[in-house]
């Protein structure tokens, strides 16, 4: 390296007195010949992107310095683009300031920083860590083991922090990806807050295009959303992908990226905004999705290529047929005609639902209706069970509401069949519901959320004061469009008695439980369901003149929690058909990784993923039997334990020694059970320096 190394310095404009404590710590480098400093502040930045020069400059130091005591989103947004690009960092902290906001955002928690409170600090960490001179960068440590060498067509959407009506459309914009070529990843704020930076890399890496959705500032828990969501946008900036990031019209953009975010005014603003912008790369995913379906699968035994899924099942929904574990409830479910089942939450509700999904929709005479809500808003739905509950008629409306819910959702997927398989399309009768769900599209074909919230808007209006309850029942019915769904109920029953078999599947209802919300209201919706489907089943089941009628499936997926919730507001709980999704047996739940290791390594033996990934034992335990020990006994608690073990593993270099992989699986569990522990082996930031300080590098 010819003369000093040149250091980009990343750092908030406030405050003014460290932004000048910075500046001094600047000059001395200079002045020592440590270092040719290159503040963000001096660029050229006349004429040109703001965002241009600063990511220019970054790629073209040797070092790039960010100030990371507070939160600030231009830092964090080039941060996340230095460690996708591969450059070497210097994180500059002020160890004098709380780091509760920092240790918030824990999947760079354990990158070190060097402390400083003076400018005579800044320039004694310089030459005492000489971040220049490092043998890894954060990205080859940490993300370049976690990348694989072909994307695939996904989309890689981080929601904004809260349901409302534009992350609403948004989402349901990105989930019609799904429906062509596109495997849509979803890190959701409200499901997994926490994850590994070698996790973003990778699903940001296999995606072809990332979305970003800001939530507005102000609302609780903003700060850090958004600064996850301006790092994470950083980090695909840097690894080169294509990128989206939305925001409500009134959020003030920090500087680096204002002239990337597109700002919208309405729900409709953002739908439209994400539709062109999808439309624009669907050439992209179907290249992508060509070149990845012609590739044969390389399955390859190293850690750095093993891949064992995704422990939320949503993500994984293509490749989980490879690898997915039947048990008792599984083959229960296929063989019910009606069942509750019950679980808590990471046992496999949501994979035993889309496996027994897929297998029977693989027979082309069977109609397969997947009813799973987004995250919606209940209290509206809560206040009209109070409502109705004055004259004893909330039960009548709440089954009133699921019927109508669900025979619509019938309607809906068995008409978008027809669209896609004009064979269904020929029979005479078949033609005549066509042409009655277009007479009716604004009731049926609305998105479920859509229909509910309606729904609720129109039953709001009927008067329930000195109504008898027959007048009552006339003005839900009414509201509901009676008359309609009494036709609708014959029409499906003359075009289902063509399939083999009906199958519904009701899963998602936790998304509606707030913590806020009044959980005896809400027991009572979800039991309405539990009543309704059972009418259903009956009337679906009834025969067509002169047809032999359909079986009828009817399963609800619940978690053990809300479950008892509905006991408790149920009459006679017993008579429920339940059926609970319990992982007692340790030999089963191991299967669980084992499966999967077979899947990605063509091994004969999944028990050799113990053998060749770990030492035989930890603390005189067998490893296989260690592992089972530390972690709740649901597959998504030994997924997410043994992807961060091996992620951590090789992330410090580990390719092939038993020994030291063993010692990492325990380090990820000897000290909690909890996923959280499972991250990262050293749970607590820590210091380049010598300073008993701890903390983590982040610009602020």
């Amino acid at each position: 390296m010819a003369g000093p190394p040149r250091v980009f310095f990343g750092y908030s404009s406030k405050p003014v007195a460290r932004v000048r404590t910075l500046q001094a710590g600047m000059k001395l480098l200079r002045e020592a010949g440590l270092a040719e400093p290159l503040p963000w502040e001096e660029l050229q930045t006349a004429g040109r992107y703001l965002i241009d020069p600063i990511l220019s400059a970054i790629a073209g130091a040797d070092v790039a310095a960010f100030e990371v005591t507070s939160l600030n989103l231009n830092v964090l947004f080039e941060l996340g683009y230095a460690i996708g690009s591969n450059r070497r960092l210097w994180l500059l902290r002020d160890p004098t300031y709380g780091q509760r906001d920092w240790d918030a955002i824990s999947f760079l928690t354990t990158i070190g920083y060097s402390p400083y409170i003076n400018s005579d600090d800044l320039v004694s960490e310089f030459g005492k860590q000489e971040p220049h001179l490092g043998a890894k960068t954060v990205y080859e440590g940490s993300v370049e083991n976690a990348l694989v060498d072909d994307p695939s067509a996904a989309v890689f959407y981080l929601k904004a922090l809260y349901e409302t009506d534009a992350e609403r459309r948004i989402f349901r914009r990105v989930r019609d990806e799904s429906r062509g070529r596109a495997r849509i990843i979803t890190a959701d704020p409200q499901e997994a807050a926490v994850q590994t930076l070698s996790w973003y890399a990778e699903q940001i890496n296999a995606a072809s295009t990332v979305i970003v959705h800001i939530t507005e500032a102000g609302r609780e828990g903003a700060d850090i959303h958004n600064a996850r969501c301006a790092f994470v946008a950083g980090l695909a900036e840097g690894l080169a992908k294509p990128l989206l990031m939305l925001a409500p019209a009134d959020y003030w953009s920090p500087i680096d990226y204002r002239d990337i975010v597109e700002r919208y005014h309405s729900a409709t603003d953002a739908y439209e905004s994400v539709d062109e912008w999808l439309s624009s790369h669907s050439a992209l995913l179907r290249k992508v999705h060509d070149h990845a379906a012609a590739k044969a699968r390389a399955l390859a035994g190293e850690l750095r290529r093993l891949g064992l899924g995704d422990y939320v099942a949503e993500n994984e929904a293509d490749a989980l047929s490879e690898y997915f574990i039947e048990t008792a409830s599984y083959r229960e479910l296929l063989g019910s005609q009606l069942g509750v089942f019950v679980g808590r939450k990471g046992t496999g509700k949501t994979a035993n639902m889309l496996l027994a999904a897929n297998e029977l929709a693989a027979d082309r005479r069977n109609l397969i209706v997947v009813v799973k809500p987004s995250a919606y808003e209940l209290q509206s739905v809560t206040n009209l069970v109070a409502r109705f509950r004055e004259i004893g008629e909330h039960g009548y409306l709440i089954e009133s509401l699921w019927k109508f819910l669900i025979y619509t959702e019938i309607a809906q997927v068995l008409y978008r069949r027809m669209q896609r398989h004009p064979e269904w399309s020929e029979a005479k009768r078949s033609r005549g519901f066509e042409s009655f769900v277009r007479e009716h599209e604004e009731v049926i074909l609305e998105d479920f959320a859509v229909r509910l919230e309606s729904a609720v808007e129109r039953i709001q209006h009927v008067t329930t004061t000195k109504q008898t309850v027959a007048q009552s029942r006339a003005a839900i019915s009414q509201e509901l469009h009676s008359q309609i769904l009494g036709q609708l109920v014959q029409q499906l029953r003359s075009v289902i008695s063509r399939s083999r078999r009906l199958g519904i599947f009701v899963d998602n209802l936790d998304k509606a439980w707030d913590r806020a919300a009044d959980l005896s209201e809400l027991g009572e919706f979800t039991l309405g369901l539990l009543s309704a489907i059972g009418r259903i089943q009956v009337e679906l089941a009834r025969p067509a003149l002169g047809r032999e009628a359909a079986e009828v499936t009817l399963a609800v997926f619940l978690r053990a929690d809300i479950w008892e919730q509905v006991k408790a507001v149920a009459r006679e709980p017993d008579k429920l058909p339940v059926s609970r999704l319990a992982w007692d047996d340790p030999a089963l739940l191991g299967r669980v990784i084992e499966e999967r290791y077979e899947a990605a390594t063509g091994a004969k033996d999944g028990t050799d993923f113990w053998r060749r990934t770990s030492c035989a034992t930890v603390q005189g335990i067998p490893t296989r039997d260690f592992a089972l020990a530390q972690i709740l006994h649901r597959p998504r608690d030994l997924i997410y334990l043994c992807r961060a073990a091996l992620a951590t593993a090789v992330n410090r270099g580990i390719r092939g020694s038993k020994r030291r992989t063993g010692l990492m699986l325990l380090a990820c569990t000897r000290s909690s059970r909890s996923r959280r522990c499972a991250l990262r082996s050293d749970t607590r930031p820590r210091s380049m320096s010598t300073s008993s300080e701890c903390g983590t590098a982040r610009r602020g």
